[in-house]
């Protein structure tokens, strides 16, 4: 959240090395201006992992979700291709914004 920079726990700096680190996406945004929140969707639906793609995982289920817990992130298994959890997975990263 960009526009509370008196309240940051991370600095710019960390989060990107984190993110750049674990293969995760970084980005600033705000809800209040609205920075960035409509390119962080984009960015998020592009990088959704596809359960209907299962011969072409570079990681288990099982590790996706020890990685998102161990590190305070949402783990959701979606398909484009059939629309399963598409529509939650933006609810629910949304509502981490």
């Amino acid at each position: 959240k960009n526009d509370l920079e008196h309240r940051r726990a991370v600095s710019t700096e960390e989060g990107r090395a984190f993110a750049e680190a674990n293969g995760l996406i970084f980005m600033e945004t705000s809800a209040k201006t609205a920075y960035n929140v409509e390119q962080a969707f984009i960015n998020t639906a592009e990088k959704i992992h596809k359960n209907d793609l299962e011969h072409r995982r570079a990681v288990s289920t099982e590790e996706g979700r020890a990685f998102a817990e161990a590190n305070g992130l949402i783990f959701m298994e979606t398909s484009a291709k059939t629309a399963y959890n598409v529509e939650q997975a933006f609810i629910n990263t949304a509502e981490k914004i």
